[in-house]
């Protein structure tokens, strides 16, 4: 359960708004309470669409997938995916805040640095915003002063989270073994590719659009420069910037055929596919190994105890948890 201040400052916004349409006045409505303090509607919601996510992500429902809208259509169908959705939000809102109040407890404090680069991240993307302070007081009846400070507490609890799970030894056999039980989530494949339009074309200037990509190919195994090819070839909007080269694991953000290419190839391997993009000619520049990812899946292996630390701490008897399911059932499943 990670806050990183981008990712906050993105998304933080578009949760709520989803969350708070038809919220009217200043009231709190308390779904529950964690040792006294108070569990909000609002930070119920946050929590509740940022699980959404994760489960339609575990069902196999990514964001290249052409039908993605009808797939989640009939996912939230299953009333139980609503209850477990629901359920695994409010188990993760305690958890933060037991987080919270551990790290005020524990007395501890942001860095000057943490708390400028997160103050400047906020002016620059909301406090110059008038349209964005009209919707915060018309839709969600907040200030921007009582945005910035939840979102504070989220970069807070994140900055807390990042410090205790350093503090957290694991032994090599550790990281190895959880490593090749998670090989898909590590391995990265970068490979370069140059892409070819073949949108609202005919079938004829498909057969052309093939042929060019076929020419380009022979070139990169005759030996050109493969960066250079796709400068001034590909039709990639991001070619600018990346000259055509991309990080790839196995996790479903990528169009799948692409991921599939780079996932199977070897380094050096080269060939053509056809997405609903068009032609792309590929090539696999390079693989990850176990060296050059052992210190991120030292830091997966740290959180996931650190989570459990937290599992362990929410089921202890000492913390008095109460939850008001009556509030829960009430929130709307948009």
């Amino acid at each position: 359960m990670k806050y990183s201040s981008k990712f906050i400052l993105s998304t933080l916004l578009i949760s709520i708004l989803f969350s708070f349409n038809g919220c009217t006045g200043n009231s709190v409505t308390i779904v529950g309470k964690v040792n006294g303090e108070n569990l909000s509607k609002s930070e119920f919601k946050y929590f509740l669409e940022n699980t959404k996510t994760q489960l339609l992500k575990e069902a196999g429902i990514n964001a290249s997938d052409s039908d993605r809208q009808s797939k989640i259509s009939e996912y939230w169908k299953v009333s139980s995916n609503k209850t477990k959705a629901k359920t695994k939000a409010y188990d993760n809102l305690v958890k933060f805040k037991l987080q919270y109040t551990n790290a005020k407890k524990n007395d501890f404090k942001l860095s000057k640095k943490d708390k400028d680069d997160f103050n400047s991240k906020f002016k620059e993307q909301y406090e110059g915003d008038v349209t964005f302070k009209s919707q915060l007081n018309e839709i969600l009846g907040i200030t921007l002063e009582k945005f910035k400070e939840l979102t504070y507490k989220m970069f807070y609890v994140n900055k807390y989270e990042e410090q205790e799970t350093k503090k957290i030894n694991v032994k090599d056999s550790e990281i190895e073994d959880y490593y090749n039980k998670n090989k898909d989530k590590f391995d990265t494949t970068t490979v370069r590719h140059i892409l070819f339009s073949t949108d609202q074309k005919t079938d004829k200037e498909k057969e052309e659009i093939k042929k060019k990509a076929e020419d380009i190919l022979k070139k990169i195994k005759d030996g050109e420069d493969m960066a250079a090819l796709a400068e001034k070839n590909s039709e990639d909007s991001g070619v600018i910037e990346n000259k055509g080269l991309y990080e790839v694991k196995k996790d479903g953000k990528m169009v799948k055929a692409f991921e599939d290419w780079a996932v199977s190839a070897k380094v050096g391997d080269t060939g053509i596919i056809e997405t609903y993009y068009g032609y792309q000619v590929m090539k696999c520049e390079k693989k990850s190994t176990f060296d050059t990812i052992k210190s991120a899946v030292k830091e997966s292996v740290q959180k996931e105890k650190y989570l459990k630390k937290i599992e362990v701490e929410k089921n202890d008897k000492k913390n008095k948890i109460e939850k008001n399911q009556s509030e829960i059932d009430k929130v709307k499943f948009d």
